[in-house]
């Protein structure tokens, strides 16, 4: 099936789409992967979820936009848009990754974590008067082991004394 030259113009363009994504997708792990330290399971987890993304997202745009058909172009696309990406786009689009990071702690997780923390004020006011409790049932439990010792040694006084 033979396919028009402005049909691989625009196939062509939606690869270096596609792989900008993969690029922008691999920047969100780095940062995520700088941000929150990842131990070798998570890293492998991590890397394969990147390999199935960009395996989805290239088959994914193969299949939508060109039948199904894979072509030698589509590749060159997809690594033209991975390439343009890292050495243009990276930076900036880090920046914005921590722009948009601090916005969401600083705006999200900052407010609902005060929140949490004075909803939890009741709960902490109740433990603390369930631990006088139980300390003053220790101490009344002392005491009344002292008086019981006490009382078991005069028995054993006036049992002897018998």
């Amino acid at each position: 099936m033979e396919v028009s030259s402005s049909r691989q113009v625009y196939v062509f363009l939606l690869c270096i789409i596609s792989g900008l994504l993969c690029g922008a997708f691999f920047d969100i792990q780095r940062f995520l992967r700088e941000k929150y330290k990842s131990g070798k399971t998570r890293t492998i987890v991590e890397d394969s979820l990147f390999a199935l993304f960009c395996i989805v997202v290239v088959i994914g745009f193969g299949y939508l936009f060109n039948n199904g058909e894979l072509r030698y172009f589509q590749l060159m696309g997809t690594l033209s848009g991975v390439l343009f990406y890292a050495s243009v786009l990276s930076r900036a689009f880090k920046k914005v990754l921590n722009t948009v990071f601090l916005l969401f702690v600083n705006l999200i997780f900052k407010p609902v974590k005060k929140i949490y923390r004075l909803l939890l004020i009741p709960f902490k006011m109740v433990l603390k008067n369930l631990k006088k409790l139980k300390n003053k049932k220790n101490k009344m439990m002392k005491r009344f082991s002292r008086h019981f010792k006490s009382r078991k040694k005069r028995l054993k006084k006036r049992i002897k004394m018998l």
